[in-house]
């Protein structure tokens, strides 16, 4: 008699297989489809949201704000930096910033590189218009609230 002929076996083996169908799928539609990136300005700062976590950068702490045409994204630093089809997430380094924390969209020509005493972050909008108006907004609140450009 084989192990799997066993009517329990076939139907917790049939079960086991429906279930990891439904993880892989589920994965494989994060992937492609998963995560956004969203940064919305007020008065005070920019609070921006990735698929790991938020966080406010507040005006008056920027020492610098940069728009690039080219980034070189390096590599993820912990298990909580997520890469999708469409976004990078998490905390990264790289040669040039060391460690600093990425918020962006992968087919998007443009990246904001903000510096604070807490440290850099790289973010962008999900298109290159988006972006510099984005940056444009930083430039003029970062200056108005007497932070470095």
């Amino acid at each position: 008699m084989k192990i799997f002929d066993k009517p329990y076996i076939k139907k917790t083996v049939g079960i086991l297989a429906i279930v990891s169908a439904v993880i892989i799928t589920g994965l494989l539609l994060f992937w492609f489809f998963g995560g956004k990136v969203r940064a919305v300005t007020d008065e005070s700062g920019i609070r921006v949201t990735g698929i790991v976590r938020s966080y406010n950068v507040c005006y008056d702490e920027v020492t610098s704000v940069q728009l690039l045409s080219h980034f070189n994204v390096g590599k993820a630093k912990t298990l909580r930096s997520v890469e999708t089809y469409s976004c990078d997430n998490g905390d990264f380094v790289s040669e040039v910033y060391g460690e600093y924390r990425l918020d962006i969209y992968k087919g998007v020509s443009r990246y904001i590189v903000l510096t604070t005493s807490e440290g850099t972050y790289v973010l962008n909008a999900n298109n290159v218009e988006d972006t510099e108006a984005l940056y444009k907004s930083l430039c003029n609140s970062v200056r108005d609230a007497g932070g470095a450009i």
